[in-house]
């Protein structure tokens, strides 16, 4: 029994579907927890796959011979110290794994990888996760990425080990799934083409690098750690929805914090979230900043929400500030985690620290290299600190300094965070300056001791050498420690950063322009400028870029003022606008006309039919042209034509023969110009028509059709037929135009034709012969084709086309891809093709042929020869009343299936009892119940029948028997009211009713924590917390006692000390069912309390000169009494907030003076008192806060004592509004329901705000209202409630009736679960109340924080040992009953039903849970027991109260 109910699979999916199967194993039918909880999902189809193929090698480099093969279902290995496989070593090994992933919805997937050590991740062929480096446990996770439901994509993963542990996990999450290990059924182990190995990136963590400035909103931004308090490093490991991030920042809203990055990286990447220290509460939203412009804004991230993964590019960046915003709810708890934060692509820089310097000379001893000045000595101080910054790198000096640096033109930028050295204690005065080449680059102005840092970044290119020099800033301090610190030199071929903004613009007007200057820019390649007619309404459209420093604007408005600014533009971007200037154009006297322009060029002449045409080059500033004409070469001119305007001219009306020889010149105002070349051209007559071309002859039935390409100047044309290939002297006849139809032809005999073109000035030339030969006409329709899987084989049938002879089949195996020649030619219209293969698709056209040619092909029809199908996989087979459900996995290529049944193993009749099924499953109704059936089932397809399946036997049983419902009610009315029903407590209560039932609840004894606790370690009141839940009396009283230790939290963790522990909880159990008002002062001057929230010790800003500290107070409104939103009476959120920060401020204040008591009224102390956790606190009046207090609206009076302060301001919280809605929903999510409805929330208000009787904060009237609410019967609220470990154990217990001797067991095994009790991990207890289910509609679950794959089998092996007896003696249990019931199974499990459910199980359960007990033979009296009672306690029907 041990490996039956002790062990399960750690990759087992408690998150899955309810369904049971009658052959399935006790494990496989442990159902889950949170789909009954919650509402279904409706995802895609289930996926079919087995996993992804796993090549391992014995080596971290993934080279070599694979060294184990095989398929793994699952990405979800612990190996530890354990090898891989066989042949696997177990450290320095390396495993890659291929196959398909496939989506089960549309929508956004992130997958996230837990390794030790690296781990790369491809999805679709996309490297998703690139994390090649020895680590220890490490979390990674993707950015989102959208994927298809039903769609499978690639998928590979590659993983090396180096030493020590090695694990690996892959997961996903995605809408409607929370964070889960990917399953087997989604994993396909495919063929597919391995991804490259990446090149190695190198990192740089953030969280290692100094910052230039940074804010935030509570206490310092944390390196490595998320936000703490006031202090340093006072913060937790960061953690976000459960994973852990060694590496980071951790802050709170609202935090700024501003990095040099100087181009120096490629990449920004990381993820970011609310830290889980805060549980449900906190909001904020992330944003990256680079060079003033937004990169990246996440949306609003919340408590419990996933992390959020982020990669963006920040080449060529400078700088980068990393904000987190308030959501708009208030900052208390946002607490922002930047997790894993790294830059990737790092260049390469040279630190001037590491550099031989061509001189330097300093203010007090050497310059330091990373290190400040300490003295005169060298190496005589620490390490380089500015504003708390430390910094690896650097130069530290003392005013006068200066350091020479050769460049030797090899660097193109410098960059250094300078500032004076903390070491200064805030005195001194500096100014840095940057000089290259003897030209000052950069100075920072005045620097003093505690001046921000600034940041210098300037180029270098081109530049021998770089001078630092730092000066005496004036006040004759001693102390000018000037750092220059990471300072570094990045290579050429960097990214150029933007040039800056041009300087010494100017501009002058002239007539209809303005000319304007300004000084070259240092590294830009050009200038863009830009205008307007308002001052600074320049726009971003620029009227020119020019490369020179200087640019005239003409064809302006004279009068107009015109507004210029001009930006530099380079390789790296585009600077800020310079400076404005401005000119007015105004009239001035027109210029003398300019002088003659030269010749035009390139005149050439173009002789046609009594014309000549003449093209020349343009001349600038023409306005037009003279043409001139002689009948000689430079002769007398004949002819001319003044004022031409373009650059053509058509000389018509010449004499065809006769040569004429033409120049030009250009005019302008200052006249005509010299002249052009002389061109010259003769003028001729048109020639007849050109020979037509492109004749061809196209043959029809007695007829062929001519065509050809019209000749230019053709009239007409003349036609020649002859029926050889020698050309008639007689043309057929003359057509005007083409195309010629010539009919009444013989079929079959060639014929060859010419054509000449007529026009004005004669006929041409014959054209190129062309000949066709008529035909009668080929078929004109296609047939029509169909076609008929077989084995090895396809039939085609194709209708009858008229006038064809016969057909030709043609085949390819793609679509419209058939060989030309076709494969058969059959006469009639079938056609049977053997002799396929199988699995491979033919696709088939045919056509109609005769003598005329050949019709159009068909459409186009393929089919894929099948075999017979393979036998079907995966019969189930689920009993009902006379009926039993088959199911089996869909087979490939089957079309039908047929179902073959019998009453005696592998007897199955041969006629099957169901045929042409299309679905794979099937209802055989009509049965006898307690006859066993015997099924098997057969695919088909038009290959022919598969062979038989593996054989599935199955039981009908009969309806249970009719539900009682008193006893239901009664049932889950003892589950809340008690810490689980005993055996007849049901009849008890359905003999009294639940009201005398409480009435009796109220009255019974106090189980006691005696004494002798006081002096043992905790554990021993733990073991005496479960026996008192096990057989105390007063089981109501110790259920509200363990509700308000879950709201008044003091935790072992922090106070491991049981003389703390036991009077605390004592109180509870005292005050359960009295007063909320003597509950709150009782634990406030509780000692335990007093130190566990830090109240006790709390004294007045007048003795210690800080305020005092506001733990207290802050806990006892937000988590205590009001919640931090107003709240409605019904519980739902109100305008506004229940307190501000100055109500907390003054409430702390209200509690001051406060140290341990002594338990004797007639002492006072006067000091600090020695411990005693056994009486109240005590106040000493020195030590109080005596000053005037406002908060809640409230005020107390001046000169008030402690006790006085302490009792007023408690009733001031008492009469909150807040109180009642906030301890309603309290106590019911606790003992009820998780998801109150408003109105069972304002009712359960009303009595805590008025128990009837006019009081306020009756906790007997809560407790009695809640539980009688209607809302609290069975059936009234469907979400329902996870009983919590130590409530599951206890429950399970007092139902089997068990005798336990040794309590450890509980305790040890509850702390397994998750519930360490009395050991609350925070002020939030042991979950948050308000946690939500990740991707179920916003309802809560606050016992699913703690739920996760380990503890929830840890319930599971729990029940598992107590079945199996593996405690011994010290867990005794009577199981009488259930094995007189156990020879007929569905009495045995109605027993159980009613003994732990009241009833409640569900028929499909209570079926499949007989099955799966009826697969034991009767006369294993033991294990059907087992069987039996380990599916009903581990099942979620038992689990979670509905």
């Amino acid at each position: 029994m041990e490996d039956n109910y002790s062990r399960l699979d750690t990759g087992s999916n408690l998150l899955s579907s309810h369904r049971l199967t009658t052959k399935a194993t006790p494990v496989a039918l442990f159902t889950a927890l949170t789909f009954v909880l919650f509402p279904a999902l409706t995802f895609g189809q289930a996926g079919t796959g087995t996993g992804l193929k796993g090549d391992y090698f014995s080596n971290t480099n993934l080279t070599g011979q694979v060294a184990a093969s095989r398929i793994d279902p699952q990405i979800n290995f612990a190996w530890g110290a354990v090898a891989a496989a066989a042949g696997v070593p177990a450290d320095k090994f390396s495993a890659r794994w291929t196959g398909q992933v496939e989506a089960p919805v549309t929508g956004t997937f992130t997958f996230g990888t837990r390794s030790d050590d690296g781990i790369r991740l491809w999805v679709n062929n996309r490297l998703l996760i690139d994390n090649w480096t020895n680590h220890s446990p490490m979390w990674d996770q993707t950015i989102p990425v959208t994927l298809n439901a039903g769609q499978r994509y690639n998928i590979q993963i590659e993983y090396y080990d180096n030493t020590g542990g090695a694990n690996l996990q892959l997961y996903w999450w995605y809408p409607g799934q929370g964070e889960q290990i990917i399953p087997k059924a989604r994993l396909y182990p495919v063929s597919i083409a391995l991804q490259p190995t990446p090149t190695t990136v190198s990192r740089v963590w953030v969280g290692d690098l100094p910052w230039i400035s940074a804010t935030n909103g509570w206490g310092p931004v944390e390196r490595n750690r998320s936000n703490g308090e006031t202090g340093a490093r006072d913060g937790r490991s960061m953690k976000i929805a459960g994973h852990t991030y060694s590496r980071g920042l951790g802050v709170h809203a609202r935090s700024e914090i501003l990095f040099a990055l100087d181009d120096r990286f490629d990449r920004f990447k990381g993820t970011v979230g609310i830290d889980d220290e805060v549980g449900n509460n906190g909001s904020a939203v992330f944003e990256i900043w680079l060079d003033g412009r937004r990169a990246f804004q996440s949306p609003t991230m919340r408590g419990n929400m996933p992390a959020l993964a982020f990669d963006i590019a920040v080449e060529n960046a400078r700088d980068m500030r990393l904000v987190v915003l308030d959501a708009g709810d208030g900052i208390g708890s946002d607490h922002a985690d930047w997790g894993n934060i790294r830059f990737e692509g790092v260049e390469r820089v040279t630190f001037l620290s590491d550099m031989k310097w061509e001189s330097s000379t300093n203010g007090l001893g050497p310059v330091e290299r990373d290190r400040p000045v300490g003295g005169a000595s060298s190496r005589d101080a620490s390490r380089l600190e500015l504003r708390g910054q430390y910094y690896r790198k650097g130069l530290g000096t003392m005013a006068v300094s200066e350091v020479v640096v050769d460049l030797d033109k090899k660097f193109e930028r410098f960059s250094s965070v300078v500032g004076i050295d903390d070491d200064a204690n805030g005195a001194g005065s500096v100014v840095f300056e940057v000089w290259g080449d003897n030209t000052k680059l950069w100075d920072s102005g005045m620097v003093r001791g505690r001046d921000p840092v600034k940041h210098v970044s300037v180029m270098v290119s081109g530049r021998e050498t770089l001078k630092l020099r730092v000066l005496n800033g004036g006040d004759g301090s001693a102390m000018d420690m000037a750092d220059w610190a990471d300072a570094k030199l990045l290579p050429m071929g960097s990214d150029a950063a933007p040039p800056p903004a041009p300087s010494n613009l100017t501009a002058t007007a002239g007539n209809q322009q303005v000319q304007l200057a300004w000084s070259a820019v240092a590294g830009a390649t050009s200038y863009s400028v830009f205008r307007a007619t308002t001052s600074n309404g320049q726009g971003t459209s620029s009227i020119a870029t020019v490369n020179g420093t200087n640019f005239t604007n003409g064809g302006l408005t004279n009068g107009t003022r015109y507004f210029y600014k001009v930006k530099a533009n380079n390789g790296g971007g585009t600077s800020p606008f310079s400076m404005e200037a401005s000119a007015t154009p105004n009239g001035t006297p027109p210029p003398p006309p300019p002088p003659p322009l030269p010749a035009p060029t390139n005149l050439t002449a173009t002789a046609g039919n009594a014309q000549v045409m003449l093209n020349w080059q343009a001349v600038a500033g023409a306005t037009s042209y003279n043409i001139s004409r002689s009948n000689t070469a430079n002769g007398t001119v004949s002819f001319t034509q003044n004022g031409v305007t373009g650059t053509t001219f058509n000389n018509t009306g010449l004499t065809n023969g006769q040569q004429y020889f033409y120049k030009v010149r250009a005019v302008n105002a200052g006249g005509a110009g010299a002249p052009s070349n002389e061109a010259s051209a003769t003028p001729m007559a048109a020639p007849p028509p050109p020979v037509p071309t492109n004749l061809t002859a196209t043959a029809g039935d007695k007829q062929v059709t001519l065509n050809w390409t019209p000749s230019a100047g053709a009239t007409s044309y003349a036609i020649f037929r002859n029926t050889s290939a020698t050309i008639p002297g007689a043309a057929l006849q003359t057509v005007v135009a083409p195309p010629f139809l010539n009919t009444g032809l013989t079929n079959g005999t060639a014929y060859f034709y010419w054509v000449r073109a007529i026009g004005p000035t004669g006929t041409s030339a014959a054209s190129g012969q062309a000949t066709a030969t008529p035909q009668v006409p080929a078929p004109t329709t296609a047939p029509t084709l169909t076609l008929t899987v077989g084995n090895g084989q396809l039939s085609l049938s194709w209708t009858a086309v008229t006038g064809a002879t016969g057909y030709r089949v043609y085949r390819g195996t793609a679509t419209n891809a058939q060989a030309p020649a076709s494969v058969a030619s059959p006469t009639g219209t079938t056609f049977n093709n053997t002799g396929l293969t199988n699995g491979t698709t033919y696709f088939y056209k045919v056509t109609a042929v005769n003598g005329g040619g050949e019709s159009p092909r068909s459409n186009e029809v393929s089919g894929t020869p099948t075999a017979p199908p393979t036998v079907p996989t995966g019969l189930t087979a689920t009993a009902g009343n006379a009926t039993i459900t088959l199911n089996w996995a869909a087979v490939t290529g089957a079309t039908s299936y047929r179902v073959y049944r019998g009453t005696a193993a592998n007897a199955q009749a041969a006629t099957p009892v169901a045929t042409d099924l299309t679905a794979p499953s099937f209802v055989n109704s009509g049965l006898t119940n307690g006859t066993a059936y015997f099924f098997k089932v057969t695919a088909v397809n038009a290959g022919g029948e598969s062979g038989r399946s593996a054989e599935v036997s199955s039981t009908p049983v009969a309806p249970p028997p009719p539900t009682d419902l008193q006893t239901l009610q009664a049932h889950r009315f003892l589950r809340q009211a008690t810490w689980g029903p005993k055996p007849g407590d049901a009849e008890r209560v359905k003999q009294i009713g639940k009201d005398a039932f409480l009435t009796e609840q109220f009255n019974a004894p106090s189980s006691v924590f005696p004494d002798s606790l006081l002096a043992d370690n905790v554990e021993m009141t733990q073991e005496r917390f479960f026996q008192n839940a096990l057989v105390g009396q007063d089981q109501l009283r110790q259920r509200v006692a363990w509700t308000l230790h879950k709201m008044w939290v003091i935790s072992a963790v922090q106070i491991d000390c049981a003389e703390a522990i036991v009077p605390y909880y004592r109180l509870l159990m005292r005050d359960a069912f009295g007063n909320y008002r003597d509950l709150m002062r009782d634990i406030t001057l509780n000692p335990g309390m007093g130190d566990y929230l830090t109240m006790r010790g709390n004294k007045a800003q007048s003795v210690t000169g800080v305020p005092p500290n506001e733990n207290y107070a802050r806990e006892l409104l937000q988590l205590f009494t009001t919640g931090i939103p107003r709240l409605n009476q019904n519980g739902t959120p109100a305008a506004g907030a229940a307190y501000t920060e100055d109500d907390v401020k003054d409430l702390a204040r209200a509690f001051t003076g406060w140290t341990y008591g002594d338990g004797d009224p007639n002492t006072i102390p006067t000091g600090d008192a020695r411990e005693d956790y056994t009486v109240p606190m005590e106040p000493v009046a020195r030590f109080h806060d005596t000053g005037i207090k406002t908060f809640l609206g409230s005020t107390l009076p001046a000169n008030q004592t402690a006790r006085k302060d302490l009792d007023d301001a408690l009733d001031i919280v008492f009469n909150h509004p807040n109180l009642g809605p906030f301890v309603a929903r309290h106590f019911i999510q606790t003992m009820v329901t998780s998801n109150p409805s408003p109105q069972f929330i304002s009712d359960v208000a009303a009595a805590f705000n008025n128990n009837g009787s006019g009081v306020r904060g009756d906790l007997r009237a809560v407790v009695r209202t809640m539980l009688l609410h209607p809302e609290a019967n069975l059936g009234t609220n469907p979400q329902g409630k996870l009983m919590e470990p130590a409530l599951f154990i206890s429950s399970m217990f007092r139902s089997l009736n068990a005798t336990v001797a040794d309590h450890p067991v509980l305790t040890d095994y509850s702390e397994e679960m998750g519930q360490k009790v009395l050991y609350p991990p925070s002020v939030f207890s042991y979950f948050s109340p308000g946690f939500r289910v990740r991707g179920l509609g916003g309802l809560m679950g606050p016992e699913y924080q703690i739920l996760t794959s380990v503890t929830s089998l840890s319930r599971t092996n729990f029940i598992g040992r107590v079945l199996n007896g593996s405690f011994g003696t010290d867990v005794t249990i009577d199981y009488t009953e259930f094995r007189n019931r156990a020879a007929n199974a569905a009495d045995l499990v109605d027993y159980a039903n009613t003994l732990f459910l009241g009833g409640q199980l569900s028929p499909e359960m209570r079926t499949e849970i007989i099955n799966a007990v009826q697969v034991t033979p009767a006369t294993n009296v033991t294990e059907r027991v087992r069987t039996a009672l380990y599916l009903i306690l581990a099942s979620a029907q038992y689990q979670v109260d509905r």
